[in-house]
């Protein structure tokens, strides 16, 4: 039976144990700051093992704030006590890639509307194949794939669907509404934006304070000129407008007659001439919510200024983060400089010769 001086002697032994672990925690702090647990070397962690496991791992939890106690219990078998760590069992041989083809393709040929085939549907179809796939296997084979699920795969959407045909060959086009402060008020401008989907090319085609049936036929004569108008310009072979009754049939006649195809999108689905709303957006973020136009010939001056750095000097991500039209290729070496336009609204930055 312990005597009380053997009672004292261990609770003094155990005191100086919670002394040196809290003077060696706080060493860590002051050396590392509040993230030191994350910071410790090899030595330092051997250290705080050590001292943890002479206080009790029953008790070292209430003086202990560094790491957890697991922590340094797994440090304290790896570094001080020299145990090797034990290796993951492999797991289950990866599946087939000619079937994960097959799951990549279900989910690709099935993406249409909101009910877009998800993991349970393409495991069920496989099944009736003779390929047996649990929906968890599907889901780690599209996930591994970049396959996205089905909610974000199939965006629900209204009306019949729309063949584009070559979209690579199309150009869209819409309306810009812009109010102008005039000494006499407000007056609205109309401006039609078109924009090339393969190259992003983008155009002010006509600017007008009445959008009438005369000027959007004339709108017709200018996209389809033979050689200097925009469709032939970019070689586009349909043109996607909204259903904006703007278009009337005497403008979509023309274009037809000049041997394009006029594609008019599903009501309220804006998505589908998607590119032209983006880059008007991106227009209104970027120029038109920050200036104040006085003139219409001041807005003319700032769409061209604004084309120029839209086609020269914006990296565009759908293009590989080119530009439209660059003007020169990567510049490895020069000092770098800013370039302004309209008094700093736009900038982009170039290397010049040292």
């Amino acid at each position: 039976m312990p005597t009380l001086h053997d009672l004292r002697h261990a609770h003094t032994l155990h005191l100086e144990a919670v002394i040196a672990f809290l003077i060696a925690q706080s060493g860590c702090y002051q050396r590392f700051g509040p993230g030191a647990g994350r910071c410790l070397h090899e030595d330092d962690r051997r250290q705080v093992a050590a001292l943890a496991q002479a206080v009790g791992w029953e008790r070292i939890g209430i003086y202990l704030t560094l790491v957890s106690v697991r922590t340094l219990q797994r440090w304290h078998r790896t570094l001080v006590m020299g145990a090797v760590t034990p290796t993951k069992p492999p797991g289950r041989p990866r599946t087939d890639p000619t079937i994960e083809a097959h799951v990549v393709r279900l989910a690709q040929e099935n993406a249409w509307g909101n009910d877009a085939w998800g993991r349970k549907r393409i495991a069920g179809e496989l099944a009736k194949l003779g390929i047996p796939l649990s929906p968890s296997t599907v889901q780690a084979i599209m996930r591994r794939r970049g396959v996205p699920p089905a909610p974000q795969r199939g965006a629900p959407r209204a009306g019949p669907a729309f063949v584009l045909g070559d979209p690579e060959h199309a150009v869209g086009i819409d309306f810009v509404q812009l109010p102008i402060e005039t000494p006499v008020g407000w007056v609205w401008w109309f401006l039609v934006v078109a924009i090339d989907h393969a190259s992003r090319r983008t155009a002010v085609v006509a600017a007008t304070d009445q959008p009438d049936a005369d000027f959007v036929l004339q709108v017709a004569r200018d996209l389809t000129m033979a050689e200097t108008g925009f469709l032939a310009q970019v070689g586009a072979t349909h043109l996607i407008i909204d259903r904006d009754t703007k278009w009337t049939a005497a403008f979509r006649a023309t274009v037809a007659a000049a041997g394009f195809t006029v594609q008019r999108i599903p009501p309220c689905c804006p998505w589908w001439n998607g590119r032209v709303e983006r880059v008007i957006r991106t227009l209104r973020v970027q120029v038109l919510s920050k200036v104040l136009i006085a003139q219409p010939e001041q807005l003319l001056e700032l769409f061209s200024a604004y084309l120029e750095h839209y086609h020269h000097e914006r990296p565009h991500q759908a293009l590989g983060n080119r530009c439209p039209v660059p003007l020169y290729g990567p510049q490895p070496a020069g000092p770098i400089v800013r370039r302004e336009r309209l008094d700093g609204l736009l900038n982009h930055y170039e290397r010049t010769a040292a």
